[in-house]
């Protein structure tokens, strides 16, 4: 508190198109720190250290929160990475691509999903097991399989960092002919 504002508050009214207000406040007890924004756009970041509650209300005529994959394909940062099999391929056999990851940035993926399809009408009543692997800088660090495919979303995506080279494959463990299809999706930044 100060001799200006006895009460401990602080009232700012600015009236233009631009405006920042940079905060630093220290207390060991804040009762109630109240801010409103009006405003057509604004942008709001809150960096809050509390050990109590903290409530956050957000009032405006339209607000949209999504998770950071979502934000990342909205903002046009979606990676697809795709293999699709048409010639049947036998026992053991694979496909893959690879993506390097340009400097500054990092990959993150967040789903995979695998399909393995019977190659021929006399296979058909058979199993269509398939594997995907997911490789960094030659050194497998994900693996998955299921019986006529398989899929995952990342709740911590899979992080690939700047010049490493990111393979994905899919592999065939039938033993006989299939058809398989890999997609691979996520986000850079």
């Amino acid at each position: 508190m100060s001799k200006d504002h006895p009460d401990g508050v602080l009232p700012i009214s600015h009236s233009r198109a631009d405006i920042k207000v940079p905060m630093d406040i220290q207390k060991q007890t804040l009762s109630q720190l109240d801010i409103k924004i009006v405003a057509a756009e604004a942008t709001v970041t809150l960096n809050v250290a509390v050990s109590g509650t903290a409530q956050v209300n957000l009032y405006a005529q339209s607000i949209g929160l999504y998770l950071k994959a979502d934000w990342e394909v909205k903002e046009g940062n979606a990676k697809w990475f795709r293999i699709l099999s048409y010639s049947a391929s036998d026992f053991g056999e694979s496909n893959s691509g690879n993506y390097t990851v340009p400097t500054g940035k990092t990959l993150y993926i967040n789903y995979v999903a695998a399909l393995s399809k019977c190659g021929f009408v006399a296979d058909a009543e058979e199993q269509n097991p398939v594997a995907v692997y997911f490789d960094v800088d030659s050194a497998t660090k994900f693996a998955l399989g299921g019986l006529i495919g398989c899929g995952m979303s990342f709740v911590v995506p899979f992080k690939v960092t700047a010049g490493q080279v990111f393979l994905y494959s899919i592999r065939n463990l039938a033993d006989h002919q299939t058809y398989l299809t890999l997609t691979v999706g996520g986000y850079e930044e």
